[in-house]
């Protein structure tokens, strides 16, 4: 079942984790209706899939990501709040304020980890998939101006923010999964927007004025 971490922890922060980091063990517990519909539609939906697997002695494993980027095959996903999100970083200007810190994960990583989890006999239970921590609004910007040296004049900085924890080592010790270098995933999604025509990079903007 592909559930996600908001089932996990609120995207504000507001709940802190049992542990020293969010893991599997951990239920959002403080996102309320209707401000934060979708959070709780994320929990309720995975707690109701749990309490089915009991009653009907269903095998049941849920996969938990984050906020998934990577690269996209076509652009019919052109509409996805992902493929805004980078969007609208490659086609920000300087002037911009960009700040914020995101836990993300591979698109990539996700489909191994079905895949791993239905093939695997030994599967069981919760199993998050992300990078182990938050990645900054100014790794982003930093990350693109290294691929691309023509945008480093143009786009913006970005600022650091606190970075939040998350344990994902049951999935890739478990199931073996291997996470794709978040590095490698900006990139990979920044080149997939701009190859397909669903993004036009304000430094592709700026050299043609």
């Amino acid at each position: 079942m592909h559930s996600c971490t908001s089932a996990i922890h609120d995207m504000g922060r507001k709940q802190q984790p049992k542990h020293e980091q969010y893991c599997e063990e951990d239920w959002n517990e403080v996102s309320q209706m209707p401000a934060e519909a979708y959070w709780v539609s994320k929990v309720q939906a995975e707690r109701t899939a749990w309490q089915l697997a009991e009653e009907l002695g269903l095998d049941v494993v849920t996969i938990l990501p984050n906020f998934v980027l990577g690269p996209v095959i076509s652009d019919q996903q052109a509409g996805g709040v992902s493929v805004g999100f980078m969007k609208g970083i490659l086609e920000s200007e300087a002037s911009k304020e960009f700040k914020g810190s995101w836990i993300v994960n591979d698109v990539r990583d996700v489909a191994a980890a079905h895949i791993l989890a239905a093939e695997e006999p030994a599967a069981k239970g919760r199993y998050i998939v992300s990078q182990p921590h938050s990645i900054s609004a100014s790794f982003i910007s930093s990350t693109l101006k290294a691929a691309y040296p023509a945008a480093a004049a143009v786009l913006p900085d970005g600022a650091d923010e606190d970075a939040t924890h998350i344990n994902s080592s049951k999935v890739q010790q478990g199931l073996g999964l291997q996470l794709t270098p978040v590095a490698d995933t900006v990139k990979d999604m920044a080149a997939s927007l701009i190859s397909l025509g669903i993004a036009r990079p304000v430094w592709a903007t700026a050299a043609a004025e």
